[in-house]
């Protein structure tokens, strides 16, 4: 099963943006995702169409399983 860590931020501009980390850790703590979130918020790491991110909105693992039909 694939699975994959999904964080929506939101920018200045009231947008959001979507960054997607495949293979997670299974023991991953919300905790961690928020310091980690805070401290990218923080250093201003991300940057879309010249605006910043400013606060983390949403953060899910989402596993899908594929299967082979051919």
């Amino acid at each position: 099963m694939k699975s994959t860590l999904e964080l929506i931020f939101l920018l200045e501009d009231g947008k959001t943006t979507t960054l997607e980390l495949e293979s997670p850790r299974e023991d991953l703590a919300k905790a961690d995702v928020v310091a980690v979130a805070n401290d990218m918020i923080a250093k201003k790491a991300i940057v879309v169409g010249g605006r910043n991110i400013t606060a983390l909105k949403k953060a899910f693992v989402r596993k899908v399983e594929e299967v082979s039909i051919a």
